[in-house]
C-alpha cells in the first residue's frame, strides 16, 4: 500500500472513530443516561460512598475499583467542576427505583385543558342552559373554561349587554369554578376564563369529559 493510500486509509479510520464517539455522546444525551464506571472520562472524581460518607477526591480508576470491591458501580451524579461528583451504588437498583418514581409521578399529574364555550347575545334559554351544562361538566372534570360571547352587527353598540350576561354566567358557575380572568372585550368577542374548584373535580366528571364537546 502506497504512502498516499495508507494516509487516506488512516484518515478514514480516524474519521470513523470520531463519528463513533460523536454518536455515543449524542446517544447518551438523548437517553439521559449517567456515565458509570469506565465511561467516566475525568481522571479524578469526588467520591461519595453508598452510605453517604464523603471519601474525598480519588483517581477515577481507584474509585472504580473501590466500587467493584463492594459489588457496586461508580456513578457520575454531577459533571460540573474539575472533579465530577460520583457515588458508589447499585446502579441497576438505582435505575429501577428512579423509573418507578417517574411512573408514579406521571400518574399523579393531572392534564388541565382549556375548553371553550361560545354564547351569542341572542341565545335562547334552552341553548343557554345546555351550554352552561357543558361548562359545569368541564369544570367538574378539572378543566379550565374560556367563556366567549360573540357580538355581530349592531350588537357592538351595546356590549354592556354581554357584560351583564357574563356576570350572570359567573354567578351560576360560582359553585363549580372561580373567575380566573375577568371579562375582556377583544374585537367582536368578550371573553372570560373560569378555573375549576378542586372540591368539585370528580372522577365521574373526568370520564364524562372524555369527548371534546366544545360548542
Amino acid at each position: 500500500m502506497g504512502k498516499t493510500a495508507f494516509s487516506a486509509f488512516f484518515e478514514c479510520g480516524a474519521l470513523f472513530s470520531a463519528l463513533i464517539v460523536l454518536y455515543t455522546e449524542v446517544l447518551n444525551i438523548a437517553t439521559k443516561e449517567q456515565a458509570i464506571n469506565e465511561r467516566i472520562r475525568a481522571l479524578e472524581v469526588r467520591v461519595i460512598d453508598a452510605d453517604g460518607t464523603q471519601l474525598g477526591i480519588m483517581k477515577t480508576r481507584d474509585a472504580i475499583q473501590v466500587a467493584y470491591d463492594k459489588g457496586m458501580d461508580l456513578v457520575e451524579m454531577s459533571a460540573q467542576g474539575p472533579q465530577p461528583v460520583c457515588k458508589i451504588m447499585d446502579y441497576g437498583k438505582y435505575r429501577f427505583d428512579r423509573s418507578k418514581k417517574e411512573k408514579e409521578s406521571r400518574k399523579k399529574q393531572v392534564t388541565v385543558e382549556i375548553k371553550e364555550i361560545k354564547f351569542s347575545c341572542r341565545i335562547g334559554q334552552h341553548d343557554f342552559d345546555t351550554k352552561i351544562g357543558h361548562v359545569k361538566r368541564f369544570l367538574s372534570a378539572g378543566n379550565k373554561v374560556k367563556v366567549t360571547i360573540m357580538f355581530s352587527g349592531r350588537e357592538m353598540n351595546n356590549t354592556q349587554r354581554g357584560v351583564v350576561m357574563m356576570d350572570q354566567i359567573a354567578e351560576i358557575l360560582a359553585e363549580f369554578g372561580t373567575v380566573e380572568k375577568k371579562p375582556k372585550l377583544e374585537g367582536r368577542f368578550l371573553t372570560m376564563f373560569v378555573a375549576p374548584k378542586k372540591t368539585t373535580t370528580t372522577s365521574k366528571g373526568r370520564e364524562e369529559n372524555g369527548k371534546d364537546q366544545n360548542a
